[in-house]
């Protein structure tokens, strides 16, 4: 076998391996990151790019279908608002953006006394609001919590706040697939069934109050796009 032979043999067999274990993680745990779905639909578009096997299949429009296409499938919400795939006849996140509820949160925690709660975002106003607060543990610990107008608080893992020093939150709370986490380093704090109908969403504040509290710094980082607006080119 040549030396071209070999290569594709290396590409085929990184390749599978890569997906075997993203089949597991998909099959197993509980939270998978856009990120390492990314991965995946990245590695295929580029194997079938290389190897001129056609471009993955690639719907567009500004709603999700209700309907799900066979395995593989992409689909686009908007303008590269969010990517999505289809996997054993269910929708999953690839890259997705503020404008499908995406967020890469940078907070700092300040000191508070135990007991406090402040807003870190929320979806809608009023008694629709859907809010996702932070609350003062004591002892230099805190929890996230989820809740609304007559429904229970849902209540996260505590954690260490690590005062003073800036974190990357994965925040999410996409209606289309009614999913709702808070996320640090790819370890779940928080992750409960979305139920709201709004994409408008406040950050570091509540939606109904114009002060900004001064428990928690929040900055909403910049979300990329590249990967959907590659395999929308490639699909023509």
């Amino acid at each position: 076998m040549g030396a071209a032979g070999l290569a594709v043999l290396l590409i085929w067999s990184c390749f599978a391996n890569f997906a075997l274990a993203l089949v597991y993680q998909r099959q197993f745990a509980p939270f998978v990151t856009d990120g390492n779905r990314a991965r995946f639909v990245e590695l295929q578009s580029d194997v079938a790019d290389l190897f001129g096997t056609g471009p993955l299949p690639v719907g567009v429009g500004d709603r999700l279908p209700h309907r799900v296409p066979g395995n593989n499938h992409l689909f686009v919400v908007g303008d590269c608002d969010g990517l999505y795939t289809a996997v054993d006849s269910k929708w999953f996140g690839v890259e997705r953006t503020p404008a499908t509820g995406q967020f890469e949160l940078r907070m700092t925690f300040h000191h508070a006394p135990k007991g406090r709660v402040v807003p870190i975002i929320a979806s809608g106003h009023g008694d629709e609001a859907r809010r996702i607060t932070l609350s003062y543990l004591g002892g230099g610990r805190g929890r996230f919590e989820y809740g609304f107008v007559g429904h229970d608080t849902d209540l996260g893992r505590p954690f260490d706040l690590d005062v003073g020093t800036a974190h990357t939150f994965d925040v999410l709370l996409d209606r289309r697939l009614r999913e709702m986490h808070v996320l640090l380093a790819g370890r779940p704090l928080i992750g409960v069934v979305y139920d709201s109908s709004s994409d408008a969403f406040t950050i570091g504040r509540d939606p109904d109050v114009a002060t900004r509290p001064s428990a928690v710094t929040v900055r909403n980082l910049r979300v990329s796009r590249s990967l959907c607006r590659t395999v929308r080119a490639r699909a023509g």
